[in-house]
């Protein structure tokens, strides 16, 4: 008798646990869902097979789905019109498939890359879509329909084969465009627009007065070769971050009128003059690595810089820097200059590269109050305690 009632009282134990179990999570595949837990991230092929579960999870709000282990069949998304409190959707190595299913009147974010839908007639009842991310996914931007996505305020399509804008002048609400590695040459289309967030790099691009309308840009980013100079924008005190490395730009005069921008980023571009950077307070952040700039006095005043890297440049003359008194990160790796004297004057400054210098006398480092650990010549890495021995040891002639 005693052994009935343990065994039912067992079983009774495992029920509860069970019930307990399915109150907390949702088996979906090869996961259990936690009701806590409002992402799923779903990779495994078995798992893609059936997505019906998913279903059981309304209150997922990002769901991500990756087809990088095969699958043979079709995946069916049409389960993402259960997800009544979904926000993001992100879709990855799907190959071509079936987009129709995706009917949902909560997401405003979504992603498609190395995916290609058979149609994007789908997004026209994504009536609250604010950001479309496309990468290798769309072959032409006539394929959306532009006039269905009036909320998107962001829009990114990256190694793509979009040749004309043609027809996007229709997104009014668009504020942010990235055009990554596209045939795009005309950026006719985005005149009538007023974006705050532009990033074009390595596309065919020339000129860049059809953004003349956009006046308020926050953040701006060229790379590629094609592009030589900023003539045709009209930036002024909204810009905070300009990214040009990596470009063909000659020219920044327009970034004078920027008068808040706080980070310039000009690496591996091909800049020679930087006079309109002069007198930028604001300014926390300059990098001109690998560019022919030699003159840095438009730089002498500038009290919020923290970072500056001129690594790679044709600088002779360090004088300029003795006035940056905020500077915490200076970067002066393989610069023709031979007296680092002025570096005395940067009293905050923490990190040091002089790697590769020309300096003969490295004393002056001795009395940078601010400076513990450096790098010089060779990744040699030194402080003030052990910088006086290798001083020595490096004005010896080496032995044959």
């Amino acid at each position: 008798m005693r052994l009935l009632v343990h065994c039912i009282l067992w079983t009774m134990l495992i029920a509860h646990q069970a019930v307990a179990q399915s109150d907390n999570c949702v088996q979906i595949g090869s996961q259990c869902q936690k009701r806590t837990d409002h992402s799923l991230i779903i990779r495994k092929a078995a798992d893609l097979a059936d997505l019906s579960a998913v279903a059981d999870a309304p209150w997922i709000r990002l769901l991500s789905i990756s087809g990088r282990e095969s699958t043979e069949n079709q995946i069916d998304l049409s389960v993402i019109a259960h997800l009544t409190q979904l926000e993001r959707l992100d879709l990855t190595d799907l190959g071509a498939f079936d987009a129709s299913g995706i009917q949902n009147e909560s997401l405003t974010s979504l992603s498609i890359r190395n995916s290609r839908p058979l149609s994007y007639d789908f997004a026209a009842s994504l009536e609250k879509l604010q950001t479309l991310q496309i990468n290798n996914a769309i072959d032409s931007i006539s394929e959306l329909p532009l006039n269905k996505l009036g909320a998107l305020e962001q829009l990114s399509i990256i190694n793509s084969g979009v040749s004309s804008l043609e027809g996007i002048e229709a997104l009014q609400n668009l504020e942010a465009i990235a055009l990554t590695n596209n045939p795009v040459r005309d950026l006719g289309p985005l005149a009538q627009l007023k974006l705050r967030r532009v990033t074009l790099v390595s596309n065919q691009i020339t000129d860049l007065s059809p953004l003349a309308r956009s006046t308020e840009i926050t953040h701006l980013r060229i790379g590629g070769p094609s592009i030589a100079s900023l003539n045709g924008l009209r930036l002024g005190p909204s810009l905070v971050h300009f990214d040009g490395s990596k470009s063909g730009l000659r020219d920044i005069s327009a970034l004078a009128p920027a008068t808040n921008v706080k980070r310039v980023l000009l690496e591996q571009a091909n800049v020679t003059n930087v006079a309109a950077l002069r007198g930028k307070f604001r300014l926390e952040q300059i990098d001109l690595r690998k560019n022919p700039i030699s003159d840095l006095s438009p730089l002498v005043d500038l009290p919020n810089l923290t970072v500056l890297d001129l690594s790679d440049t044709m600088v002779f003359d360090l004088a300029p820097l003795r006035h940056l008194k905020s500077v915490k990160s200076v970067s002066l790796s393989r610069i023709p200059a031979e007296d680092i004297s002025p570096l005395v004057g940067m009293i905050r400054v923490e990190g040091l590269w002089l790697n590769d210098t020309l300096a003969s006398d490295l004393s002056p480092l001795l009395e940078m109050p601010s400076l513990d650990t450096f790098v010089v010549d060779d990744q040699k890495m030194l402080t003030k305690d052990n910088l006086p021995t290798y001083m020595e040891t490096r004005l010896k002639p080496k032995k044959e």
